[in-house]
């Protein structure tokens, strides 16, 4: 890990001399906004109901400069409307991407990223986003909306290579993720990654990486991921993904699915998912924030309802099954149900649990999308009351 280091920082260095060369040739803007309205009955207290409309605003500017050199800023605001707090931070605009990026740095293929960006191995079992619904960014004034939350970047400096002549590719990466500005750096906490990926026959990619969360101690992590097509049958598609903490916990996780893209109109799909999650995969207990790890994408693994009422810390295993057509032009339709049942450990125990989940997308232009997206724990013993949720939105990008 330290040449890995070494090389960072020597990279990094030369990357500071190169844009005092640069002048800007392109600049684009952009942004994008949601505003959904959230109906949520309270679990733990049946006459309670979490209801609001939250509005979520991005605008970005990037800049394409001479020497393959390119840069971006994000500025992101998160609201509920109407919800007041003492904590004006909930108010303000945040920095959500602030980076800049060589291509072809010392030699072709080669892309140098520095600044605050989003990091996502595969579909981020291990690695995809800073936050999460337990840990958001707003700290401990939760108004019931965390896990619809957007921003998943990390202060990081990631090297990419991608070679033209072989179908190899390699990302490392360094994130800040708590800085002690005293003279004691061993409270610092890093995130340090390396991932190598591999394409065989134009079909089946392959993943190898290593992560290791580093504080007052520290977290080892390795996995596999490999991503498929059957050339047999078009429109049928796998995944596996495995990975293991070889430090701090011997605990691991799966992922394992199918996906049949029916070649027909209306476009038809089923899929199959599997999700195996051991204990402490999530929450070693020994980082700030209780953060061995930085999973993304939860809530398609276990169930958005579940992974709303902040079971983070699993022993569990989960069934998904989804089908979904577009029975117009515009209009594609989605189903989905969970089977969650708890292994003994962690915040579910023993228990079990059944959700269905329903979304209806309504594409009324290019750029602007309406829809409506619900569910509800429908059987098992895992909650009483049954916690559902609707959630409508319009989604505009410009």
């Amino acid at each position: 890990m330290r040449s890995i280091i070494k090389i960072l920082i020597a990279v990094f260095a030369v990357c500071m001399i190169a844009p005092a060369f640069s002048a800007v040739e392109n600049v684009k803007v952009g942004g994008d906004i949601f505003v959904t309205g959230v109906l949520r009955n309270d679990w733990y207290n049946e006459s309670n109901h979490n209801h609001g409309v939250l509005t979520q605003a991005r605008v970005w500017v990037s800049a394409d400069l001479t020497e393959n050199v390119s840069t971006m800023i994000r500025l992101i605001n998160e609201r509920l409307w109407g919800y007041v707090i003492d904590d004006d931070y909930y108010y303000d605009i945040l920095v959500d991407l602030a980076y800049l990026k060589v291509k072809d740095l010392l030699t072709p293929g080669l892309t140098l990223t520095v600044g605050r960006q989003e990091i996502e191995l595969g579909e981020g079992l291990v690695v995809g986003s800073a936050y999460n619904v337990n840990h958001y960014i707003y700290g401990d004034t939760d108004p019931y909306w965390y896990d619809l939350g957007l921003q998943k970047a990390f202060d990081a400096i990631r090297i990419d290579y991608a070679p033209s002549a072989i179908p190899f590719n390699m990302t490392m990466f360094a994130c800040k993720i708590d800085e002690n500005t005293s003279t004691d750096t061993s409270t610092d906490f890093n995130l340090y990654g390396v991932n190598f990926g591999f394409k065989v026959a134009d079909v089946t990619n392959i993943d190898l990486y290593y992560v290791r969360a580093q504080a007052t101690d520290y977290v080892n992590t390795g996995g596999i991921r490999i991503v498929s097509g059957i050339p047999a049958v078009q429109g049928l598609s796998g995944k596996l993904e495995w990975a293991k903490h070889f430090s701090g916990s011997d605990d691991w996780a799966l992922l394992a699915g199918i996906k049949y893209e029916i070649p027909a109109s209306m476009k038809p799909y089923v899929a199959l998912n599997y999700s195996r999650f051991m204990p402490n995969w999530a929450s070693e207990g020994i980082f700030p924030s209780n953060k061995g790890i930085f999973p993304s994408n939860i809530g398609s693994r276990i169930g958005p309802i579940l992974y709303g009422n902040g079971y983070t810390e699993w022993d569990l295993h989960a069934f998904n099954l989804g089908i979904g057509f577009q029975p117009a032009e515009k209009w594609s339709i989605g189903l989905n149900g969970y089977y969650v049942k708890g292994l003994g450990g962690g915040n579910l125990g023993s228990d079990d649990s059944y959700e269905a989940d329903l979304t209806i997308d309504y594409k009324y232009t290019e750029d602007l999308t309406f829809g409506v997206t619900g569910g509800s724990i429908v059987s098992g013993s895992l909650f009483s009351p049954k916690p559902w949720q609707i959630l409508g939105y319009a989604k505009i990008s410009f």
